[in-house]
Protein backbone atom coordinates (compact mmCIF):
# COMPACT_ATOMS: atom_id res chain seq x y z
CA UNK A 1 0.00 0.00 0.00
CA UNK A 2 1.17 3.33 -1.05
CA UNK A 3 1.90 6.29 2.03
CA UNK A 4 -0.76 8.00 0.53
CA UNK A 5 -3.32 5.58 1.02
CA UNK A 6 -2.10 4.86 4.42
CA UNK A 7 -2.32 8.84 5.38
CA UNK A 8 -5.45 8.21 3.85
CA UNK A 9 -6.52 5.34 6.11
CA UNK A 10 -5.23 7.09 9.25
CA UNK A 11 -7.65 9.84 8.99
CA UNK A 12 -10.40 8.22 8.90
CA UNK A 13 -12.92 7.50 11.72
CA UNK A 14 -14.32 3.68 11.65
CA UNK A 15 -17.90 4.09 13.36
CA UNK A 16 -18.75 0.45 12.30
CA UNK A 17 -17.80 -1.38 15.49
CA UNK A 18 -19.88 1.10 17.26
CA UNK A 19 -23.12 0.39 15.69
CA UNK A 20 -22.45 -3.50 15.78
CA UNK A 21 -21.88 -3.22 19.10
CA UNK A 22 -24.69 -0.91 20.11
CA UNK A 23 -26.74 -3.57 18.39
CA UNK A 24 -25.54 -6.48 20.60
CA UNK A 25 -25.54 -4.21 23.77
CA UNK A 26 -29.56 -3.61 23.57
CA UNK A 27 -29.29 -7.23 22.99
CA UNK A 28 -27.98 -8.03 26.51
CA UNK A 29 -30.43 -5.43 27.57
CA UNK A 30 -33.26 -7.38 26.64
CA UNK A 31 -32.26 -10.39 28.45
CA UNK A 32 -31.10 -8.64 31.52
CA UNK A 33 -34.85 -6.78 31.78
CA UNK A 34 -36.26 -9.81 30.35
CA UNK A 35 -38.39 -9.81 33.13
CA UNK A 36 -39.67 -6.25 32.97
CA UNK A 37 -42.68 -5.43 31.70
CA UNK A 38 -41.93 -2.25 29.94
CA UNK A 39 -38.55 -3.72 28.61
CA UNK A 40 -39.98 -4.59 24.73
CA UNK A 41 -41.38 -0.82 24.69
CA UNK A 42 -37.48 0.43 26.58
CA UNK A 43 -35.62 -1.83 23.86
CA UNK A 44 -37.30 -0.33 21.02
CA UNK A 45 -36.68 3.52 22.37
CA UNK A 46 -33.34 2.41 22.13
CA UNK A 47 -33.10 1.01 18.43
CA UNK A 48 -34.97 4.21 17.60
CA UNK A 49 -32.93 6.51 19.20
CA UNK A 50 -29.62 4.93 17.39
CA UNK A 51 -31.31 4.90 14.44
CA UNK A 52 -31.81 8.92 14.74
CA UNK A 53 -28.44 9.51 15.84
CA UNK A 54 -26.73 7.75 12.88
CA UNK A 55 -29.37 9.99 10.42
CA UNK A 56 -28.17 12.97 12.46
CA UNK A 57 -24.43 12.11 11.77
CA UNK A 58 -25.01 11.00 7.97
CA UNK A 59 -26.21 14.52 7.56
CA UNK A 60 -23.08 15.66 8.84
CA UNK A 61 -20.90 13.80 7.24
CA UNK A 62 -21.76 12.73 3.85
CA UNK A 63 -20.76 15.53 1.11
CA UNK A 64 -22.58 14.47 -2.41
CA UNK A 65 -26.61 15.88 -1.47
CA UNK A 66 -27.82 12.95 -3.74
CA UNK A 67 -26.02 10.14 -1.44
CA UNK A 68 -26.91 12.62 1.53
CA UNK A 69 -30.27 12.37 0.31
CA UNK A 70 -30.66 8.72 -0.33
CA UNK A 71 -29.17 7.95 3.31
CA UNK A 72 -31.12 9.85 4.89
CA UNK A 73 -34.53 8.14 3.51
CA UNK A 74 -32.67 4.71 4.33
CA UNK A 75 -32.23 5.93 7.95
CA UNK A 76 -36.18 7.30 7.73
CA UNK A 77 -37.38 3.95 6.28
CA UNK A 78 -35.52 2.14 9.32
CA UNK A 79 -37.32 4.09 12.13
CA UNK A 80 -40.61 3.55 10.29
CA UNK A 81 -39.48 -0.10 10.63
CA UNK A 82 -38.53 -0.05 13.93
CA UNK A 83 -41.69 2.36 15.27
CA UNK A 84 -44.06 -0.91 13.40
CA UNK A 85 -42.53 -3.11 15.41
CA UNK A 86 -42.44 -1.22 18.61
CA UNK A 87 -46.14 -0.86 17.64
CA UNK A 88 -46.43 -4.86 16.57
CA UNK A 89 -45.01 -5.93 20.29
CA UNK A 90 -46.12 -3.68 22.72
CA UNK A 91 -49.01 -2.16 22.10
CA UNK A 92 -51.84 -4.22 19.42
CA UNK A 93 -51.51 -7.66 21.92
CA UNK A 94 -55.40 -7.56 21.16
CA UNK A 95 -55.22 -6.33 17.90
CA UNK A 96 -54.10 -9.77 15.89
CA UNK A 97 -55.02 -8.02 12.44
CA UNK A 98 -53.66 -4.38 12.92
CA UNK A 99 -50.55 -6.10 14.64
CA UNK A 100 -49.96 -8.10 10.97
CA UNK A 101 -50.70 -5.09 9.15
CA UNK A 102 -47.46 -3.51 11.57
CA UNK A 103 -45.82 -6.79 10.10
CA UNK A 104 -46.53 -6.47 6.75
CA UNK A 105 -45.24 -2.71 7.39
CA UNK A 106 -42.13 -3.77 7.68
CA UNK A 107 -41.52 -4.74 4.15
CA UNK A 108 -41.40 -1.18 2.97
CA UNK A 109 -37.77 -0.96 4.31
CA UNK A 110 -37.14 -4.25 2.62
CA UNK A 111 -38.11 -2.98 -0.42
CA UNK A 112 -36.92 0.18 -1.05
CA UNK A 113 -34.14 0.27 1.30
CA UNK A 114 -32.12 -1.92 -1.42
CA UNK A 115 -33.28 0.55 -4.26
CA UNK A 116 -32.16 3.37 -2.26
CA UNK A 117 -28.81 1.37 -2.19
CA UNK A 118 -28.45 1.29 -5.84
CA UNK A 119 -29.72 5.01 -6.43
CA UNK A 120 -26.93 6.12 -4.10
CA UNK A 121 -24.20 4.26 -6.09
CA UNK A 122 -24.93 5.31 -9.87
CA UNK A 123 -25.79 8.76 -8.52
CA UNK A 124 -21.85 8.86 -6.64
CA UNK A 125 -20.24 10.75 -9.34
CA UNK A 126 -23.00 12.73 -10.86
CA UNK A 127 -23.45 16.51 -9.88
CA UNK A 128 -26.91 18.12 -8.11
CA UNK A 129 -28.92 18.73 -10.61
CA UNK A 130 -28.64 15.36 -13.06
CA UNK A 131 -31.69 14.16 -13.68
CA UNK A 132 -32.16 10.47 -13.20
CA UNK A 133 -33.21 8.21 -15.70
CA UNK A 134 -36.71 7.17 -16.25
CA UNK A 135 -36.13 3.52 -15.87
CA UNK A 136 -35.86 4.36 -12.00
CA UNK A 137 -39.44 5.16 -12.01
CA UNK A 138 -40.37 1.96 -13.52
CA UNK A 139 -38.19 0.29 -10.73
CA UNK A 140 -40.33 2.13 -8.07
CA UNK A 141 -43.34 0.84 -9.49
CA UNK A 142 -41.98 -2.42 -9.39
CA UNK A 143 -41.11 -1.83 -5.40
CA UNK A 144 -44.73 -0.15 -4.80
CA UNK A 145 -46.73 -3.57 -6.12
CA UNK A 146 -44.36 -5.84 -4.31
CA UNK A 147 -45.24 -3.76 -1.18
CA UNK A 148 -48.94 -3.75 -2.14
CA UNK A 149 -48.51 -7.26 -2.72
CA UNK A 150 -47.31 -7.78 0.89
CA UNK A 151 -49.83 -5.09 2.77
CA UNK A 152 -52.79 -7.38 1.04
CA UNK A 153 -51.22 -10.85 2.19
CA UNK A 154 -54.62 -11.57 4.17
CA UNK A 155 -56.26 -12.01 0.69
CA UNK A 156 -53.90 -14.27 -1.33
CA UNK A 157 -51.39 -15.73 1.15
CA UNK A 158 -48.56 -15.26 -1.16
CA UNK A 159 -46.02 -13.95 1.11
CA UNK A 160 -46.63 -15.53 4.54
CA UNK A 161 -49.30 -18.36 4.60
CA UNK A 162 -51.11 -18.09 8.43
CA UNK A 163 -51.38 -21.16 10.14
CA UNK A 164 -54.50 -21.15 12.59
CA UNK A 165 -53.95 -22.88 15.42
CA UNK A 166 -56.43 -21.06 17.47
CA UNK A 167 -53.71 -18.90 19.24
CA UNK A 168 -54.79 -15.44 17.80
CA UNK A 169 -51.74 -13.54 19.41
CA UNK A 170 -49.51 -16.41 17.64
CA UNK A 171 -47.46 -15.63 14.47
CA UNK A 172 -47.61 -19.03 13.41
CA UNK A 173 -46.79 -18.94 9.30
CA UNK A 174 -45.06 -20.39 6.55
CA UNK A 175 -42.84 -17.97 3.42
CA UNK A 176 -45.00 -18.13 0.17
CA UNK A 177 -43.21 -17.15 -3.17
CA UNK A 178 -43.49 -13.73 -2.74
CA UNK A 179 -41.25 -13.68 0.36
CA UNK A 180 -38.40 -15.31 -1.73
CA UNK A 181 -39.22 -12.79 -5.07
CA UNK A 182 -38.50 -10.30 -2.56
CA UNK A 183 -35.09 -11.38 -0.82
CA UNK A 184 -33.98 -12.22 -4.48
CA UNK A 185 -34.77 -8.56 -4.67
CA UNK A 186 -32.66 -7.30 -1.92
CA UNK A 187 -29.93 -9.83 -2.78
CA UNK A 188 -29.79 -8.13 -6.42
CA UNK A 189 -29.99 -4.33 -5.67
CA UNK A 190 -27.56 -4.52 -2.70
CA UNK A 191 -25.19 -6.52 -5.39
CA UNK A 192 -25.18 -4.11 -7.72
CA UNK A 193 -24.91 -1.33 -5.67
CA UNK A 194 -21.67 -2.90 -4.27
CA UNK A 195 -20.23 -3.58 -7.54
CA UNK A 196 -21.36 -0.11 -8.88
CA UNK A 197 -19.60 1.56 -5.88
CA UNK A 198 -16.17 -0.25 -6.65
CA UNK A 199 -16.08 0.51 -10.23
CA UNK A 200 -16.76 4.40 -9.82
CA UNK A 201 -14.28 4.20 -6.59
CA UNK A 202 -11.37 6.60 -7.36
CA UNK A 203 -9.10 6.05 -4.20
CA UNK A 204 -5.96 4.24 -4.57
CA UNK A 205 -5.46 0.89 -3.38
CA UNK A 206 -9.28 0.57 -2.24
CA UNK A 207 -9.74 -3.28 -2.97
CA UNK A 208 -7.23 -3.58 -0.47
CA UNK A 209 -9.99 -2.56 2.06
CA UNK A 210 -12.97 -4.80 0.44
CA UNK A 211 -12.63 -6.90 3.17
CA UNK A 212 -14.36 -4.20 5.37
CA UNK A 213 -17.46 -4.44 4.14
CA UNK A 214 -17.64 -8.04 2.91
CA UNK A 215 -17.13 -9.26 6.06
CA UNK A 216 -20.28 -7.24 8.01
CA UNK A 217 -22.43 -7.77 5.23
CA UNK A 218 -21.54 -11.83 4.79
CA UNK A 219 -22.26 -11.63 8.53
CA UNK A 220 -25.36 -9.87 8.69
CA UNK A 221 -26.22 -12.14 5.96
CA UNK A 222 -25.62 -15.21 7.77
CA UNK A 223 -27.46 -13.53 10.84
CA UNK A 224 -30.37 -12.60 9.37
CA UNK A 225 -30.73 -16.45 7.56
CA UNK A 226 -30.15 -17.97 11.52
CA UNK A 227 -32.97 -15.58 12.50
CA UNK A 228 -35.44 -16.03 9.63
CA UNK A 229 -35.00 -20.09 10.47
CA UNK A 230 -35.15 -19.48 13.88
CA UNK A 231 -31.91 -21.42 14.29
CA UNK A 232 -30.18 -18.89 16.25
CA UNK A 233 -29.87 -19.68 20.12
CA UNK A 234 -32.34 -18.34 22.72
CA UNK A 235 -30.68 -17.20 25.76
CA UNK A 236 -32.31 -17.40 28.69
CA UNK A 237 -35.28 -18.33 26.87
CA UNK A 238 -35.18 -14.69 25.31
CA UNK A 239 -34.61 -14.39 21.36
CA UNK A 240 -32.05 -12.16 20.93
CA UNK A 241 -32.65 -10.30 17.59
CA UNK A 242 -35.67 -10.25 15.25
CA UNK A 243 -35.20 -10.22 11.39
CA UNK A 244 -35.89 -6.21 11.39
CA UNK A 245 -33.10 -5.59 14.33
CA UNK A 246 -31.02 -7.57 11.99
CA UNK A 247 -31.79 -6.15 8.22
CA UNK A 248 -31.30 -2.09 9.84
CA UNK A 249 -27.91 -2.83 12.11
CA UNK A 250 -26.38 -4.72 9.53
CA UNK A 251 -26.99 -2.27 6.96
CA UNK A 252 -25.65 0.56 9.41
CA UNK A 253 -22.74 -1.27 9.88
CA UNK A 254 -22.11 -1.83 6.07
CA UNK A 255 -22.87 1.38 5.18
CA UNK A 256 -20.12 2.98 8.02
CA UNK A 257 -17.27 0.13 6.48
CA UNK A 258 -18.22 2.12 3.13
CA UNK A 259 -18.01 5.24 4.81
CA UNK A 260 -14.31 4.35 6.37
CA UNK A 261 -12.43 3.24 2.96
CA UNK A 262 -14.13 6.39 1.61
CA UNK A 263 -16.68 4.18 -1.05
CA UNK A 264 -18.89 6.74 0.28
CA UNK A 265 -17.07 10.31 -0.13
CA UNK A 266 -17.87 11.98 3.54
CA UNK A 267 -15.82 15.10 5.13
CA UNK A 268 -14.11 13.86 7.78
CA UNK A 269 -10.91 15.63 6.16
CA UNK A 270 -12.04 19.07 5.74
CA UNK A 271 -9.87 20.83 8.21
CA UNK A 272 -7.09 18.95 7.57
CA UNK A 273 -7.64 20.08 3.78
CA UNK A 274 -8.25 23.50 4.57
CA UNK A 275 -4.91 23.85 7.36
CA UNK A 276 -2.80 22.41 3.87
CA UNK A 277 -4.12 25.40 1.77
CA UNK A 278 -0.88 27.65 1.56
CA UNK A 279 -2.85 30.89 0.86
CA UNK A 280 -2.84 33.04 3.65
CA UNK A 281 -6.45 32.40 4.64
CA UNK A 282 -8.79 32.12 7.83
CA UNK A 283 -12.26 31.96 8.73
CA UNK A 284 -13.24 34.09 12.08
CA UNK A 285 -16.59 33.48 13.83
CA UNK A 286 -19.03 36.36 14.44
CA UNK A 287 -16.97 36.65 18.00
CA UNK A 288 -14.34 37.12 15.99
CA UNK A 289 -12.41 33.99 17.27
CA UNK A 290 -10.28 32.01 14.52
CA UNK A 291 -12.54 28.54 13.39
CA UNK A 292 -10.10 27.68 10.55
CA UNK A 293 -6.50 28.87 9.39
CA UNK A 294 -4.40 27.84 6.46
CA UNK A 295 -1.11 27.25 6.41
CA UNK A 296 0.55 30.39 4.76
CA UNK A 297 -1.83 32.23 7.16
CA UNK A 298 -0.86 30.37 10.63
CA UNK A 299 2.37 32.29 11.27
CA UNK A 300 -0.10 35.20 11.54
CA UNK A 301 -2.76 33.44 13.39
CA UNK A 302 -5.13 35.99 15.37
CA UNK A 303 -3.19 38.99 14.02
CA UNK A 304 -4.53 38.41 10.52
CA UNK A 305 -7.34 40.83 10.68
CA UNK A 306 -5.43 43.88 12.70
CA UNK A 307 -2.00 43.79 11.60
CA UNK A 308 -2.11 43.48 8.34
CA UNK A 309 -5.27 45.91 8.06
CA UNK A 310 -2.14 49.00 8.82
CA UNK A 311 0.31 47.15 7.46
CA UNK A 312 1.21 49.19 4.14
CA UNK A 313 3.00 46.12 1.58
CA UNK A 314 -0.06 43.51 2.88
CA UNK A 315 -4.04 44.20 1.30
CA UNK A 316 -6.66 42.21 3.70
CA UNK A 317 -10.33 41.21 1.71
CA UNK A 318 -12.47 39.86 3.35
CA UNK A 319 -16.47 38.37 2.89
CA UNK A 320 -18.98 37.22 5.38
CA UNK A 321 -19.69 33.62 5.07
CA UNK A 322 -22.77 31.81 7.35
CA UNK A 323 -21.79 32.49 10.94
CA UNK A 324 -18.67 34.68 10.40
CA UNK A 325 -16.06 35.96 7.69
CA UNK A 326 -14.06 35.40 5.36
CA UNK A 327 -10.41 37.06 5.55
CA UNK A 328 -7.35 36.37 3.01
CA UNK A 329 -4.64 38.46 2.51
CA UNK A 330 -2.31 40.14 -0.78
CA UNK A 331 0.57 40.83 -0.79
CA UNK A 332 1.75 44.06 -2.67
CA UNK A 333 5.28 44.29 -1.22
CA UNK A 334 6.68 43.97 -4.60
CA UNK A 335 4.55 46.80 -6.07
CA UNK A 336 5.00 48.58 -3.77
CA UNK A 337 8.50 48.19 -3.57
CA UNK A 338 8.38 49.18 -7.80
CA UNK A 339 6.50 52.11 -6.95
CA UNK A 340 9.37 53.40 -4.83
CA UNK A 341 12.04 52.82 -7.28
CA UNK A 342 10.25 54.99 -9.50
CA UNK A 343 9.59 57.36 -7.56
CA UNK A 344 13.17 57.65 -6.49
CA UNK A 345 14.33 57.68 -10.17
CA UNK A 346 11.99 60.41 -10.97
CA UNK A 347 13.69 62.20 -8.22
CA UNK A 348 17.11 61.60 -9.69
CA UNK A 349 15.66 63.12 -13.34
CA UNK A 350 14.90 66.45 -11.77
CA UNK A 351 18.02 67.22 -10.63
CA UNK A 352 19.47 69.07 -13.05
CA UNK A 353 23.21 69.12 -11.68
CA UNK A 354 23.78 65.18 -11.80
CA UNK A 355 27.16 64.28 -12.31
CA UNK A 356 27.13 61.81 -15.84
CA UNK A 357 28.15 58.85 -14.16
CA UNK A 358 24.72 59.24 -12.20
CA UNK A 359 22.96 59.53 -15.06
CA UNK A 360 24.27 56.70 -16.37
CA UNK A 361 23.71 55.32 -13.17
CA UNK A 362 20.17 56.43 -12.99
CA UNK A 363 19.72 54.76 -17.29
CA UNK A 364 20.68 51.43 -16.04
CA UNK A 365 18.51 51.57 -13.09
CA UNK A 366 16.07 52.43 -14.98
CA UNK A 367 16.01 50.31 -17.64
CA UNK A 368 16.00 47.30 -15.09
CA UNK A 369 12.55 49.26 -14.09
CA UNK A 370 11.53 48.75 -17.26
CA UNK A 371 12.71 45.05 -17.55
CA UNK A 372 10.89 44.10 -13.95
CA UNK A 373 8.02 46.50 -15.53
CA UNK A 374 7.72 44.07 -18.35
CA UNK A 375 8.01 40.95 -16.42
CA UNK A 376 5.42 41.93 -14.10
CA UNK A 377 3.33 42.43 -17.00
CA UNK A 378 4.07 39.49 -18.66
CA UNK A 379 2.73 38.13 -15.05
CA UNK A 380 -0.68 39.38 -14.95
CA UNK A 381 -1.12 38.77 -18.54
CA UNK A 382 -0.65 34.92 -17.59
CA UNK A 383 -1.99 35.16 -14.17
CA UNK A 384 -5.17 37.42 -14.71
CA UNK A 385 -7.79 34.91 -15.77
CA UNK A 386 -6.80 32.72 -12.85
CA UNK A 387 -7.01 36.07 -10.36
CA UNK A 388 -10.16 36.87 -11.79
CA UNK A 389 -11.76 33.13 -11.55
CA UNK A 390 -10.58 33.77 -7.61
CA UNK A 391 -12.24 36.64 -7.22
CA UNK A 392 -15.24 35.37 -8.90
CA UNK A 393 -15.16 32.35 -6.48
CA UNK A 394 -14.95 33.79 -3.55
CA UNK A 395 -17.40 36.96 -3.85
CA UNK A 396 -20.57 35.03 -5.73
CA UNK A 397 -23.41 34.30 -3.21
CA UNK A 398 -23.81 30.46 -2.93
CA UNK A 399 -24.66 27.76 0.07
CA UNK A 400 -21.95 26.52 2.52
CA UNK A 401 -21.71 23.89 0.58
CA UNK A 402 -21.35 25.46 -2.54
CA UNK A 403 -18.74 27.95 -0.76
CA UNK A 404 -16.82 24.92 0.24
CA UNK A 405 -16.40 24.01 -3.12
CA UNK A 406 -15.62 27.49 -4.72
CA UNK A 407 -13.07 28.36 -1.98
CA UNK A 408 -11.41 24.47 -3.45
CA UNK A 409 -11.55 25.95 -6.58
CA UNK A 410 -9.85 29.36 -5.71
CA UNK A 411 -7.47 27.52 -3.77
CA UNK A 412 -6.20 25.57 -7.66
CA UNK A 413 -6.37 29.15 -9.10
CA UNK A 414 -4.38 30.60 -6.09
CA UNK A 415 -1.24 28.29 -6.13
CA UNK A 416 -1.36 29.03 -10.15
CA UNK A 417 -0.92 32.54 -9.60
CA UNK A 418 1.85 31.89 -7.24
CA UNK A 419 3.82 29.39 -8.70
CA UNK A 420 3.42 30.48 -11.91
CA UNK A 421 4.91 33.73 -10.88
CA UNK A 422 8.02 32.28 -9.03
CA UNK A 423 8.79 30.37 -12.86
CA UNK A 424 8.73 33.28 -14.66
CA UNK A 425 10.61 35.45 -11.56
CA UNK A 426 13.93 32.66 -12.10
CA UNK A 427 12.97 32.37 -15.38
CA UNK A 428 14.10 36.42 -15.81
CA UNK A 429 17.53 35.61 -13.88
CA UNK A 430 18.44 31.95 -15.33
CA UNK A 431 18.29 30.90 -18.83
CA UNK A 432 17.47 27.32 -17.22
CA UNK A 433 14.63 26.20 -14.41
CA UNK A 434 15.65 22.64 -12.12
CA UNK A 435 13.42 20.42 -13.02
CA UNK A 436 13.43 20.09 -9.25
CA UNK A 437 11.99 23.58 -9.02
CA UNK A 438 9.06 22.38 -11.94
CA UNK A 439 8.04 19.23 -10.17
CA UNK A 440 7.73 21.49 -6.73
CA UNK A 441 5.20 23.53 -8.60
CA UNK A 442 3.07 20.46 -9.84
CA UNK A 443 3.17 19.24 -6.22
CA UNK A 444 1.99 22.10 -4.73
CA UNK A 445 -0.78 22.01 -7.31
CA UNK A 446 -1.74 18.14 -6.58
CA UNK A 447 -2.20 18.98 -3.15
CA UNK A 448 -4.38 21.57 -4.03
CA UNK A 449 -6.44 18.99 -6.21
CA UNK A 450 -6.90 17.25 -3.31
CA UNK A 451 -9.11 20.07 -2.00
CA UNK A 452 -11.23 19.36 -4.94
CA UNK A 453 -11.51 15.58 -4.16
CA UNK A 454 -8.88 14.70 -7.57
CA UNK A 455 -6.39 12.38 -7.34
CA UNK A 456 -2.59 13.08 -8.58
CA UNK A 457 0.47 11.70 -9.90
CA UNK A 458 3.62 12.88 -11.02
CA UNK A 459 6.06 10.26 -13.57
CA UNK A 460 8.80 11.64 -14.51
CA UNK A 461 12.15 10.22 -17.22
CA UNK A 462 15.57 12.40 -17.11
CA UNK A 463 14.72 14.74 -14.90
CA UNK A 464 17.38 17.86 -16.35
CA UNK A 465 17.38 21.01 -16.37
CA UNK A 466 14.35 22.46 -18.26
CA UNK A 467 14.70 25.90 -20.89
CA UNK A 468 13.05 28.55 -18.66
CA UNK A 469 10.37 29.19 -20.89
CA UNK A 470 9.74 26.08 -21.53
CA UNK A 471 8.77 25.24 -18.19
CA UNK A 472 6.38 28.16 -17.79
CA UNK A 473 5.09 27.57 -20.97
CA UNK A 474 4.59 23.72 -19.88
CA UNK A 475 3.28 24.61 -15.93
CA UNK A 476 1.01 26.53 -18.07
CA UNK A 477 -0.54 23.64 -20.12
CA UNK A 478 -1.07 21.49 -17.42
CA UNK A 479 -2.64 23.88 -15.36
CA UNK A 480 -5.14 24.50 -18.60
CA UNK A 481 -5.38 21.40 -19.28
CA UNK A 482 -7.07 20.36 -15.59
CA UNK A 483 -8.99 24.10 -15.10
CA UNK A 484 -10.67 22.86 -18.29
CA UNK A 485 -12.04 19.37 -16.55
CA UNK A 486 -12.63 21.00 -13.09
CA UNK A 487 -15.06 20.50 -11.51
CA UNK A 488 -15.50 16.94 -12.30
CA UNK A 489 -12.17 15.34 -12.34
CA UNK A 490 -11.41 12.53 -10.21
CA UNK A 491 -7.94 11.33 -11.31
CA UNK A 492 -4.93 13.44 -12.81
CA UNK A 493 -1.70 11.82 -13.96
CA UNK A 494 1.24 13.94 -15.35
CA UNK A 495 4.04 12.30 -17.12
CA UNK A 496 7.46 14.66 -17.92
CA UNK A 497 10.55 13.83 -20.00
CA UNK A 498 12.99 16.87 -19.08
CA UNK A 499 15.80 17.01 -21.46
CA UNK A 500 17.94 20.59 -21.84
CA UNK A 501 17.18 20.53 -26.03
CA UNK A 502 13.42 19.43 -25.24
CA UNK A 503 10.56 18.79 -22.73
CA UNK A 504 7.87 16.22 -23.33
CA UNK A 505 4.11 16.82 -21.00
CA UNK A 506 1.81 14.37 -21.30
CA UNK A 507 -1.54 14.91 -19.12
CA UNK A 508 -4.30 12.19 -18.54
CA UNK A 509 -7.12 13.21 -17.03
CA UNK A 510 -9.72 10.16 -16.56
CA UNK A 511 -9.79 8.49 -19.88
CA UNK A 512 -8.79 11.85 -21.93
CA UNK A 513 -4.86 12.53 -22.78
CA UNK A 514 -3.25 15.37 -23.84
CA UNK A 515 0.56 16.15 -24.67
CA UNK A 516 2.81 19.01 -25.09
CA UNK A 517 6.27 18.83 -26.79
CA UNK A 518 8.68 21.97 -26.61
CA UNK A 519 12.07 22.53 -27.91
CA UNK A 520 14.00 21.53 -30.95
CA UNK A 521 12.17 20.59 -34.22
CA UNK A 522 8.99 20.17 -32.08
CA UNK A 523 8.78 24.06 -30.97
Amino acid sequence: MSRETKQYFSTRIDYSMTFAVALFAVAFLKVLLSSVRFAPTLEQVFYCGILVAWWISVERRIIHPKVRRCLRWTAIFMIIMMLLQCSKYCFLESYPSIRRWCWYGFYIGFVFIPVLSLYSAVMMDKTEYFKPNKRWYLILGVGVVLLGLVLTNDFHNWAFKIVDDGNPHADNYTHGFLYFIIALWDVAFFLAAFITMIKKSRIPGIHNHISRVIIPAVGGSILMLLVTLDYLPRVLGVKLFNDNEVFVFSLIVVYEALIYIGMIPSNDRYRRFFEACTLMVQIEDNEEDIVYSSAGAREVEERVRYAYSSARDYKVQSIPVAGGNLYWVEDIAEINRINDELVEVNARLSEDNELKASENQLKEENAKIMTRSELYDTIQAQTEEATLNIKRLLSAPCSDEEFKDNLALASFYGVYVKRQSNLLLIGSDSPTISFSELSLAIGEMFEILKLNNVTALLTADHKENIDSESATRGYEFIHNTIKNKLPGAKTVMVYIDSTLEQLTVRVMIDDATESLILGGAHD
